[in-house]
């Protein structure tokens, strides 16, 4: 019998949300097709919580880069990652303002284990996956106003199409 994810309702809000990012990142025309391999790992990993997955070593990190309406930006970084059974998630932000510079820095960090409660450490509140400067963490490719502003790296241990 496998151990099972100890998640509390706070857990199962922020595991529905990288379910939903790693979702928008698996959207036609945003990873290769080697990459989508990976992302469904990582949501069937989600999808079968509280059950865990064996030999499941992957990860996912998204950066979407946002402008702001007075030439300021802000990168919103989002590192989703399931290694020997932990699943963790670490998000940050790094903003520039034009007059102030650039400041970076954590703004959640968490993770499970089977048969432990979570650890997290955060600065976050309600809004802690939604960017300051949109609704949505991942803006529809056909509203960027410049290439790059979405970058997606998938790690996985067993997906050898990833190195190609």
């Amino acid at each position: 019998m496998s151990a099972i994810y100890k998640l509390n309702s706070e857990d199962s809000l922020i595991l529905a949300k990288v379910e939903q990012l790693i979702q928008q990142a698996a959207a036609p025309g945003m990873v290769r097709p080697a990459q989508l391999v990976t992302l469904a790992k990582l949501l069937h990993v989600l999808q079968t919580l509280p059950e865990t997955t064996e030999s499941v070593a992957a990860s996912v990190s998204i950066s979407c880069q946002l402008q702001g309406d007075i030439g300021g930006s802000a990168t919103h970084i989002w590192n989703f990652s399931v290694r020997d059974e932990c699943l963790s998630l670490s998000t940050a932000c790094s903003e520039y303002d034009p007059e102030g510079g650039h400041e970076y820095y954590t703004v959640m960090e968490w993770s499970i284990v089977p048969g432990s409660a979570s650890r997290s450490v955060d600065v976050w509140d309600e809004f802690w996956m939604t960017p300051s400067f949109s609704y949505n963490p991942i803006p529809n490719p056909d509203t960027f106003h410049k290439p790059g502003e979405v970058a997606i790296i998938v790690e996985d241990d067993d997906n050898s199409l990833l190195n190609g």
